[in-house]
């Protein structure tokens, strides 16, 4: 296939208690109203079993040494708090290097570039590419024990992840856009495909004009959304759009008969077909965009530049096309523009 691809409790004034400290707080002396009117403001006898005081005035030293032992005793708590909450402003460098984990999207379902494993585990070329990338911040950071932690993302909230923090590196199959960029920021070109759609065999749907009049499943969050339809409308061809959730609903509605055909890109079509066992598909050789995918991450700078540098030294180093062949070779060879896109971005020191 060609593809570009807690109280101090209000003690009533007939209670008594020995002197003690329970729980933290110091439980104090306390009379009868009685009493403490009787004794007056005198001392207690030679025992000190019972300091006759104000009752009122009594609590209120109660209370103020409650506070005091509480306040007490618990500056380790409020010290971990401190040390733990992340700074103002705080950049993506740092944030790793103070907690030692870097947290990497993935998506469940665009293989062969990231998807769930059977061993439940992110798998595929992206993912690949950004555990290289975690290896290297490892290094540069001096966090031999960095840790990795993998979050799931999809094509509907993946900006929203990286752009509010809770992705600092997203390992999919999202292109690189303008729109995007006023969001967020992007790594090297990691690959290039085109848009396309794909139908069940035998349906006869291999030209663009054969789309006439047809139910065309998109997935919610993809530039396929957003371009299919107009650029069938720029050939004169009206189709309907059903909005999915994602390929593996693509599928499940192509086989229910839901929609004719699934938009997405050449590289995720296939590899959603071969991973749907039963049922044969047909791909259309028409291609509708051009998909350049990259490495998503919020905008900062320093985090991108230790991106793009570790990118860099793999595609120099050539392992790049060790990575491109295991993942992606069973759909074809590299073409010219994969070549040209690792030459490119080989970029030295």
């Amino acid at each position: 296939m060609a593809h570009l691809w807690g109280k101090l409790q209000g003690q009533g004034t007939s209670l008594h208690a020995q002197t003690g400290i329970r729980h933290g707080l110091p439980r104090c002396l306390t009379v009868s109203r009685q009493q403490a009117d009787a004794g007056g403001d005198a001392g207690g006898d030679a025992g000190g079993n019972m300091l006759p005081v104000r009752s009122t005035f009594f609590r209120l030293i109660c209370l103020g040494l409650a506070i005091m032992m509480a306040l007490l005793s618990l500056p380790g708590q409020a010290q971990s708090a401190a040390a733990s909450a992340a700074p103002a402003n705080e950049d993506t460098l740092a944030r790793i290097k103070r907690t030692g984990t870097v947290v990497l999207g993935y998506r469940s379902d665009a293989r062969p570039f990231s998807f769930k494993g059977v061993d439940g585990q992110p798998a595929g070329y992206s993912v690949d590419l950004c555990k290289t990338v975690a290896a290297a911040l490892a290094e540069r950071l001096r966090l031999p024990q960095l840790k990795t932690r993998w979050q799931a993302v999809t094509p509907a909230d993946r900006v929203d992840q990286v752009r509010k923090g809770t992705v600092d590196l997203e390992c999919g199959t999202t292109t690189r856009t303008l729109a995007r960029e006023a969001q967020v920021d992007f790594s090297h070109t990691i690959f290039v495909d085109g848009l396309s759609l794909m139908s069940l065999a035998g349906a006869q749907l291999t030209k663009t004009t054969d789309v006439q009049g047809k139910r065309i499943g998109v997935v919610a969050g993809t530039t396929g959304a957003s371009r299919i339809g107009p650029a069938l409308a720029a050939v004169g061809v009206n189709a309907q759009l059903v909005t999915l959730t994602d390929y593996r609903d693509g599928i499940n509605a192509i086989d229910a008969g839901k929609v004719d055909l699934l938009a997405g890109d050449r590289g995720v079509l296939v590899g959603t077909a071969l991973d749907a066992p039963g049922r044969a598909y047909s791909l259309m050789q028409d291609m509708f965009s051009v998909e350049p995918y990259a490495l998503m991450m919020a905008r900062d700078p320093a985090f991108r530049y230790e991106v793009n540098r570790a990118l860099s030294r793999f595609y120099r180093s050539g392992e790049i096309q060790t990575t491109y062949n295991h993942w992606l070779q069973p759909y074809g060879e590299p073409t010219r523009v994969m070549s040209a896109v690792f030459q490119l971005y080989a970029l030295p020191d």
